[in-house]
């Protein structure tokens, strides 16, 4: 079995110290005995999502689960570097000084909340529709969102009732950790984070 993991941050396993031993996606794995194929990227955006998608034979997954984000990110082939690059309204100290003059003014006058709301049930929509015949979950972390997902992983790690019903299956005794304990500095899930997550994922994966 092998299982396709694609998003941003959260599915990356930013801000763990070993992402590749600790993050959701290989906690997932090793529970079903199952190869991870984890394409994640921090600062990714929903159109390089689908456009990953469509880039890769389907056949060679069984399992897919991807993580999409807030419909403000988006992505352009920069010719200088042979390569799509991510942007976002929070923008990288790495990008020059017109880069950043570009995309302010994207952001200032061209994208529209109403624009990234149609981009996302777009994107939304094609994965559904490739991806119906295989195993798979859409999930979010964004919190708004406009299509229906599986899961939003952000609001149910939030989610006090949720996180407890997981300890209760490991049958753990109160008090549970706070809110704090699951996350880290930056705001992304911790180690104890993640296994919450793939717990809920997992249990999901078994119900569907």
């Amino acid at each position: 079995m092998k299982i396709y993991f694609d998003g941003t941050s959260w599915t990356e396993g930013d801000c763990l110290e070993n992402p590749s031993e600790t993050r959701f996606s290989k906690i997932i794995c090793d529970h079903y005995g199952a190869e991870e194929y984890n394409i994640s990227k921090s600062g990714g955006c929903n159109r390089a999502i689908a456009r990953n998608i469509l880039e890769h034979n389907l056949d060679d997954y069984d399992i897919f689960i991807i993580q999409m984000v807030n419909h403000s990110r988006t992505e352009w082939y920069d010719e200088d570097q042979k390569k799509f690059r991510q942007v976002k309204t929070s923008m990288p100290h790495s990008f020059s000084k017109e880069l950043k003059n570009y995309w302010n003014t994207y952001y200032e006058k061209i994208y529209h909340k109403e624009y990234g709301i149609t981009d996302e049930k777009i994107y939304y929509n094609l994965l559904r529709k490739t991806l119906q015949n295989k195993k798979h979950m859409i999930v979010t972390c964004a919190r708004e969102s406009y299509v229906p997902f599986d899961m939003d992983i952000s609001l149910d790690l939030y989610d006090n009732k949720k996180r407890h019903s997981i300890h209760k299956k490991w049958l753990e005794n109160p008090p549970y950790p706070r809110l704090k304990n699951y996350l880290t500095t930056a705001n992304h899930p911790n180690e104890l984070g993640h296994k919450i997550i793939a717990e809920m994922l997992i249990d999901y994966l078994d119900k569907t």
